[in-house]
């Protein structure tokens, strides 16, 4: 008997370890709700794990894949941000008009000149075509971050699209590139600033300081640019990846953020885009593991946490526990 006191009290005290910590990861942790239950606008991407951008720009999706999504956002938003205008993206807006979405009509912008035509007219096409749907046309996303053209080459570009369509027309970029390239502001007349605290540099702040860099953020385009409509163009935070200085990833801070800041956005008088409204896992290669985590709802089309009431970083932590125990107990009889 003696000989099976030892293991059965080292497999008791790991189980309540091992229980007590799964608790603290499952508990229940409240917070603000999202203001009448939807938020502004969500970025969306249609996507599966073997069909998306990288693959190229003729990429392909199944059948109803688009309007299946959107029929799911329409319980979150009524407005979605898209990012090109050719190809399946060129799919979303007729389908979002049909379901009554408002779409920031993207157009991609890159260093290919004849690319960037072949964007501009498929995006104005469309346009033509659903302009009550339209909410207005973004005419690249961050390309001055990219450094993929100049200040003036991108605001010429902006200019041409405005001649040909009396829909508002947009860019979108970080703040540091709008202050540096004031002929930008000049030429649109929407200006979307991404506030992306996660990727913050040098030091990105944690989730208790978040809200005050936000507003901070907004406060400087409005100072630099009093005359230009100022939006948020992407705003977010990621449920998993890694940390980043005080930033840290997960289902929890994601809820948090998201709900803090929607929740203040009216007291600011900004509307917004949150980053995004479906996970994408080809994003992991360009941007590493954080990339592929920030959506409201997971690849497979599921929502990671509601918009009111308390949020559990881990909901299944009884299962967790649970095979942590077991896989405790057959370590320990292995050892001992």
């Amino acid at each position: 008997m003696k000989y099976f006191v030892i293991p059965l009290g080292a497999f008791v005290l790991a189980a309540a370890a091992i229980t007590a910590f799964w608790f603290w990861q499952g508990r229940p942790v409240d917070i603000v709700a999202v203001p009448d239950g939807r938020f502004n606008c969500l970025s969306y991407v249609p996507t599966t794990p073997d069909n998306h951008p990288l693959v190229g720009p003729d990429y392909k999706v199944p059948d109803g894949l688009i309007e299946n999504d959107l029929k799911a956002l329409t319980t979150l938003t009524k407005c979605i941000r898209t990012y090109s205008s050719y190809g399946v993206q060129g799919e979303v807006l007729p389908v979002a008009a049909k379901l009554g979405i408002k779409v920031l009509l993207g157009v991609w912008i890159g260093e290919n000149e004849k690319r960037n035509q072949i964007e501009i007219d498929a995006a104005l096409k469309v346009a033509n075509q659903y302009p009550d749907a339209v909410r207005a046309i973004v005419v690249g996303n961050e390309v001055m971050l990219r450094r993929e053209m100049s200040g003036e080459r991108l605001a010429g570009i902006i200019r041409s699209v405005k001649a040909r369509t009396s829909l508002p027309v947009a860019y979108a970029d970080i703040y540091e590139f709008w202050r540096r390239n004031p002929v930008i502001a000049e030429a649109a007349d929407r200006l979307l600033v991404h506030v992306l605290p996660y990727w913050e540099d040098p030091t990105p702040v944690s989730i208790d300081d978040v809200q005050g860099l936000v507003r901070k953020v907004i406060d400087m385009m409005r100072a630099t640019f009093p005359d230009k409509v100022v939006e948020i163009g992407e705003i977010g935070w990621p449920s998993a990846g890694r940390t980043r200085g005080y930033a840290v990833p997960g289902r929890v801070n994601q809820a948090r953020f998201m709900r803090e800041f929607t929740a203040q956005a009216g007291a600011l008088g900004i509307h917004y885009n949150l980053i995004e409204a479906i996970d994408q896992p080809w994003k992991r290669a360009p941007e590493g593991t954080a990339g592929g985590y920030w959506g409201v709802l997971d690849a497979n089309r599921l929502p990671k946490f509601s918009l009111t009431g308390p949020v559990r970083e881990w909901p299944a932590w009884q299962a967790g526990a649970i095979f942590s125990v077991c896989l405790a107990g057959v370590f320990i009889g292995f050892v001992l």
